[in-house]
């Protein structure tokens, strides 16, 4: 099983998210590969462009397959960051990058740019290329108010383009914490929507994480066979 992967905003933690997942299912035995469409922010290396998110990725373990299609360093949105460096962003170029890919990887994880509805180019928006790529969708969200008022916008949003829904990965959940609106947090997201929690994931810097650490974390954290519709026969061991 393939999905996408976006966040209730940009710094969300959609890549460590990514890393977990991908590097649990490689240590699975699973081919796995990380593909992000459109990367802005990237690394100069002076003859090449690095993403910074696929070299954490790389970070956590090297044998995972990463790909970007389109790197941009400008910081902005896609649609100006192709805008300011010239470059046409082609829908039709992504999927066949991700087709290849594909074939590659048992397991294949396509990270999106900021949330839903990020603008990609003039016409597109980061949903539409999960759309057309027909994937179901996990999105990331904090445990928050406005986290919370984002993530029923985005699932009313994905059942009105007949977009499947995988579920909600909270990320960055405070352990121990008092406020009731945090602790409220996964209940309030199944009473409001018929979205379901599929993993939570403890808070902690990413500068500070090991490999092994993560893998703890999403193992422990994450519903695999939900996250991904699959037996895990070594989950079941």
């Amino acid at each position: 099983m393939n999905i996408f992967v976006t966040g209730t905003e940009f710094g969300i933690g959609k890549t460590l998210v990514s890393a977990g997942l991908s590097a649990v299912m490689q240590s699975l035995g699973y081919n796995t590969g990380v593909y992000k469409p459109v990367q802005t922010h990237s690394i100069d290396e002076g003859s090449f462009l690095i993403s910074p998110d696929l070299a954490f990725i790389k970070l956590v373990d090297p044998y995972i397959t990463t790909h970007s299609t389109y790197l941009f360093k400008s910081p902005a949105l896609p649609c100006l960051a192709s805008e300011i460096e010239r470059t046409k962003i082609d829908i039709d170029k992504i999927i066949t990058d991700y087709a290849l890919l594909a074939r590659k990887c048992d397991t294949l994880i396509v990270e999106g740019t900021g949330s839903l509805m990020t603008p990609v180019t003039g016409e597109l928006f980061s949903l539409d290329i999960a759309k057309k790529l027909n994937l179901p969708v996990v999105i990331v969200a904090k445990p928050d108010a406005n986290s919370l008022s984002t993530v029923l916008l985005m699932t009313e949003k994905l059942k009105a383009e007949n977009m499947k829904l995988q579920g909600i990965i909270i990320n960055k959940y405070p352990a121990g914490s008092l406020d009731a609106s945090v602790k409220a947090f996964p209940r309030l997201i199944e009473e409001y929507s018929d979205a379901k929690i599929i993993g939570v994931i403890r808070e902690f810097k990413r500068d500070s994480i090991k490999a092994s650490m993560l893998i703890d974390f999403v193992l422990n954290g994450v519903d695999l066979e939900k996250t991904f519709s699959m037996k895990i026969p070594k989950l079941n061991i």
